[in-house]
């Protein structure tokens, strides 16, 4: 078992403070974990029910380059809008599994029923003995992932659940209707690949914030967000004040002035990429010398 599920199940304490990330938004969005290994699908449903409200986001996350996890809640967020991100991610896989549980610790992936179009029965097999065991339907779960890779870094995933109950019943029982777990991670990094990756997030920042002038940019300066996620957060932070949105006032530094700090972050990121790229090519001076050796006999 992943170390995720074992905080809530040895009853860690509930009252340790939250850990922020900010995206686009500049609104704190709460971590709920931090894991370097992929969940399956048991372990994806044990944590989203086990989740605590204060963990639960109400604004999907974004700008996320670290091997993060996030629960948003359903009925706030759009699972379209997060998988239409087609600009960065390319889906590879999605699945559907049905499972339930009798103690909301311990989950049996099921077999549904259904004849036209309704749901008929569910089934789990026995682990002893064989044969099947039937399952009432207000107990079973739906979980459909869908699995992403970023277009630029295929070593940077994401998978995306949803999860819901699938009977109005177990809406009830349960109290929610739908929850998405969004897991990114890294399976294999090379150099510069998270600097690339925010470079293409800054990119389209940039490009929106010259449409509309009021976009923020930068988190709060009061953000408990890790500074490693912000470097240049401490820079701006004492340019001005924020008002209650968390966006800059014209009297301290104005959107303008935030664009051109953030254009030249994005030019430092474009340096190391291109400068990563270069490293593997011949140079001119290499390939001319080369020539002219071809050129001149000896």
């Amino acid at each position: 078992q992943l170390e995720v599920i074992r905080i809530f199940e040895l009853g860690k304490d509930q009252d340790e403070e939250v850990t922020f990330h900010y995206g686009d938004t500049c609104e704190p969005i709460p971590v709920f974990s931090v894991d370097e290994k992929p969940l399956d699908g048991p372990s994806t449903l044990t944590n989203t029910l086990k989740c605590p409200v204060k963990y639960i986001s109400k604004i999907p996350p974004s700008l996320v380059t670290d091997n993060l996890c996030f629960i948003c809640d359903g009925d706030e967020v759009a699972v379209e809008d997060i998988l239409t991100e087609s600009q960065w991610w390319k889906q590879t896989s999605s699945s559907t599994r049905f499972y339930s549980s009798d103690n909301m610790t311990t989950f049996h992936q099921v077999t549904l029923l259904t004849c036209r179009g309704e749901m008929r029965g569910a089934y789990r097999s026995r682990v002893r003995g064989g044969g099947i065991a039937k399952v009432s339907l207000h107990k079973v779960f739906r979980v459909s992932r869908f699995f992403s890779s970023w277009r630029t870094c295929p070593g940077f995933h994401r998978i995306v659940s949803v999860i819901n109950p699938i009977t109005e019943g177990g809406e009830k029982s349960y109290k929610f209707k739908k929850r998405i777990f969004i897991q990114y991670f890294w399976r294999a990094e090379k150099p510069h690949d998270r600097a690339l990756v925010t470079k293409e997030y800054l990119d389209f920042r940039v490009s929106q914030a010259a449409a509309s002038p009021r976009t923020s940019l930068v988190p709060p300066s009061t953000s408990t967000v890790s500074k490693s996620s912000y470097p240049w957060g401490a820079s701006l932070s004492a340019q001005g004040s924020r008002d209650s949105l968390g966006n800059i006032t014209p009297r301290a530094s104005g959107a303008h002035r935030a664009s051109l700090k953030f254009r030249a972050i994005a030019k430092s990121l474009n340096f190391r990429a291109w400068g990563r790229r270069q490293s593997t090519a011949p140079s001119a001076p290499t390939v001319a010398a080369s020539h002219n050796n071809n050129n001149n006999p000896s």
